[in-house]
Formats: structure tokens, C-alpha cells, sequence
């Protein structure tokens, strides 16, 4: 039997918490210029099932805390500071 993708994982933790609906901005930064081709598809898949999106290469926004922290979590996962932010447009 397969072993469940890391994002499968995070998305299933991420569902059992509270929901919330806000703006959220998730900024991630790996040490070096590495970049982490995994990440990236276990990101995108995070990004479907809860619905966020990348603003750049480095920064996801959302509306769901759920997305938010699950971001968090795989970006911790994988070594990355990480720092999430709720925030409110200026506009």
C-alpha cells in the first residue's frame, strides 16, 4: 500500500480545525537559493483542495485558516522559516 502524499496528511490535520474566513498570507523561505520540487507539488495540491493561491514564488494568500495553517505545517515540514500573517486589505 502506498504511502499517503505529506500533503494528503496536512489537509486531513487541517480539516479537524476551526474554520475561519479572513485574509491570510503565508510567507515561506528556504535556506540558499535550493528550490524543493516536492514542496511545490505537495503546495499545489494544499492549494486546490483548500483554495489559496501563490502572489510569488515564496507567498501564498487565502482565505481559509485552514489553508493558512496547513501551508504552515508543510513549509515546517520541509525546513523552511515560515511566518503567517492575517491580513486586511488597505483598500
Amino acid at each position: 500500500m502506498a504511502r499517503p502524499s505529506a500533503a494528503y496528511e496536512i489537509i486531513e490535520n487541517a480539516l479537524k480545525t476551526e474554520e475561519r474566513r479572513d485574509i491570510y498570507v503565508v510567507a515561506y523561505d528556504f535556506k540558499g537559493s535550493r528550490s524543493i520540487p516536492r514542496f511545490y507539488d505537495n503546495l499545489a495540491e494544499v492549494l486546490s483542495k483548500l483554495g489559496g493561491k501563490l502572489i510569488q514564488r515564496s507567498v501564498v494568500q487565502t482565505r481559509s485558516r485552514r489553508c493558512a495553517l496547513a501551508v504552515v505545517a508543510l513549509a515546517d515540514r520541509y525546513g523552511a522559516k515560515v511566518e503567517c500573517f492575517k491580513a486586511s486589505p488597505l483598500r
